[in-house]
């Protein structure tokens, strides 16, 4: 009886669930004190204008190309304004509530892994990560949730960063107790 009471507490108040700033752990070495995921909107389909006349006009039959080199076309339009969601996962070892280090507004502090993904270190990443990634053992985990289309991370819960890149490549994603751990590594031009 008291679970049912518990359950409909939390349907008719979900910010029961949210974390306090006095109740977040202290961040690790090698943890971010937040997360920003930038969602994109899909493209939308412009109507090609049929400028050709006489027999298949109009009709455009392509085969498909199944070739590795070909890149794949996303859905996504990255030159609109994403929406953004910042997510507090920890709080710096010396940050109070009143006086809060962690914030995406000091750029030194930003790691951007991609076009959707930013995370927020209490330092300079500079002076906190002074490993540079190399070869296939130095890599990055960030562990969440999926978005809907499976192809990004839709929330964080936890990070791992040992070292940095200018550039980061999701090699892999696997199932993990508390979601998914998404793998990155350094990508070259």
């Amino acid at each position: 009886m008291a679970l049912i009471f518990f359950c409909s507490l939390l349907f008719l108040n979900p910010t029961l669930l949210a974390v306090e700033f006095s109740d977040l752990p202290v961040c690790g070495p090698y943890q971010a004190c937040a997360s920003r995921i930038s969602t994109f909107p899909l493209k939308t389909q412009e109507a090609e204008a049929d400028g050709g006349s006489g027999q298949g006009s109009g009709l455009e039959l392509n085969e498909p190309i199944y070739d590795e080199f070909v890149t794949a076309v996303t859905p996504f339009d990255f030159d609109a304004e994403p929406e953004s969601k910042e997510k507090r996962l920890c709080k710096c070892g010396s940050e109070s509530e009143d006086d809060q280090t962690c914030s995406f507004e000091a750029p030194d502090n930003v790691l951007t892994i991609d076009s959707s993904l930013s995370l927020a270190l209490c330092q300079p990443v500079k002076e906190v990560i002074h490993t540079q990634c190399y070869g296939r053992r130095h890599f990055l985990m960030i562990i969440g949730k999926l978005n809907e289309s499976g192809e990004g991370v839709a929330d964080v819960s936890e990070t791992h960063v040992s070292c940095t890149c200018d550039k980061y490549l999701r090699v892999g994603i696997e199932p993990w107790t508390e979601g998914y751990v998404f793998h990155y590594r350094c990508g070259h031009d």
